[in-house]
């Protein structure tokens, strides 16, 4: 099982650094940058290439809808063998995290996509907001 991250700028070798802080893991995360020394062609051609040589892969990109995800989602609908790939687009480090260590650590034996939801369920729950405005106006 491999995991890409992809995304804008330095986004996916940002999250790999921080997956790597947070678990220790390094093997079998890789990232793929977009950014100004690539062009969306050989941005394409680099995803094209790790998708058909990982059979079980995971790939998170930072924005749904933004140009690394819909690479990333064409050449895994085109993989005719992408039975167990899968894309999941606008990821916190949160997700991430849930994903490598049930697969990657914990080598849990649940089923691929059932660890993916569980994760992107997960997500609002992950998510606060902190306001002092929202603290003082409790306290009054």
């Amino acid at each position: 099982m491999k995991i890409l991250i992809v995304g804008h700028g330095e986004y996916a070798t940002g999250m790999k650094s921080a997956i790597k802080l947070l678990t220790g893991v390094n093997n079998n995360i890789d990232a793929i940058n977009l950014n100004e020394e690539l062009t969306h062609n050989d941005y394409t051609m680099m995803v094209q290439e790790y998708v058909a040589n990982n059979k079980d892969l995971v790939i998170f990109a930072d924005m749904t809808g933004g140009a690394p995800f819909q690479i990333a989602s064409r050449e895994i609908l085109l993989n005719e063998s992408s039975e167990n790939q899968f894309v999941i687009g606008g990821v916190s480090v949160g997700c991430i995290l849930e994903v490598v260590m049930n697969t990657l650590v914990l080598n849990a034996e649940d089923q691929l996509k059932n660890i993916i939801n569980t994760a992107v369920n997960n997500i609002q729950e992950m998510t606060s907001i902190v306001s002092r405005k929202d603290l003082v106006s409790e306290e009054i």
